[in-house]
This record gives structure tokens, sequence and C-alpha cells, in this order.
């Protein structure tokens, strides 16, 4: 994945400098690792530009369909979600740095070097939402995120 690449699907270099300066002990390490295992799966035959992956998860530009989708590789036909920008898929991984457990601050962090513009509204939202109604919430949130 090329700098002009991630630039040119709308994410900020913070991304591209992650990704192609890999660290695993980094705060996006886990969660935000180069794409490479994708290749072994069938969806390495669709029409996609791979982003980043976690474990069995990859995160990827759908080229025909214009949209970001994450799947397991190991099961491509049943996607666990599309987001119609880089602002809603980014605010997928915020979320989940926060299940994480990283701190307000550390999620600042992420949410600069990644170039996510909404995460003091993600802050107040999640506070918000905690308890029952956090799950629908999760669910909703990258909705919001556009633009």
């Amino acid at each position: 994945m090329s700098i002009a690449k991630l630039r040119e699907l709308g994410f900020a270099d913070g991304l591209a400098y992650h990704l192609l300066n890999y660290d695993e002990s980094s705060l996006l390490g886990f969660r935000c690792q180069p794409p490479s295992k994708w290749r072994m799966s069938p969806i390495a035959e669709s029409r996609i530009t791979p982003i980043w992956e976690c474990g069995t998860t990859l995160v990827y530009f759908d080229n025909t369909a214009k949209l970001f989708g994450k799947c397991s590789i190991e099961n491509i036909d049943e996607p666990w979600g599309q987001y119609s920008s880089v602002q809603a898929i980014l605010s997928d991984l915020i979320v989940e740095l926060y299940e994480d457990g990283q701190t307000c601050d550390e999620l600042r962090a992420a949410a600069g070097q990644l170039g996510f513009v909404h995460i003091e509204r993600f802050l107040v939202e999640v506070e918000e939402n905690s308890g029952p109604p956090y799950e629908e919430w999760r669910k909703r949130f990258p909705s919001t995120c556009n633009g």
C-alpha cells in the first residue's frame, strides 16, 4: 500500500506512515497491521484495495461498490460491515481501540494520527451510551461519521 493510494482513498498520512513503518508495540500495532494474509483468501480475486488487517480481519476498499468493507478473510461472503467514508471506517477502528481499553488520551492520539475528526463527539457519546444502550449505539455510530 502506497501513501499515494491511501491519500487517493482519503486517508491521512499518519495511517500510511504507520503501515509502512509498522511497529507492533505502537498504539495502533495490534488493531491496524499491514495487510498480507488476504492474498491467501478468495478475496484476493475481488476488486479490492486492502488497507489493514487485524489477525484474520481485513479492512479494504471495494473498488466496484465504492465502499469500505470489513470481513474475515476466512469467510468473505458475510462481510461484517460496509462504510461509506474514511471517517466511518476510522470510527470503527476507534471503537475497537476503546473496547481494547485505551485511555481517552490514547484515543485522542490515535485519532490525531489517523485524521479521525469525530473523536470529541465519540468520547462524549460513548460515555452517554454506557451500559445497555452501548451495543445499539456502537452499531449506529460509524454511519454518523461521514465527512
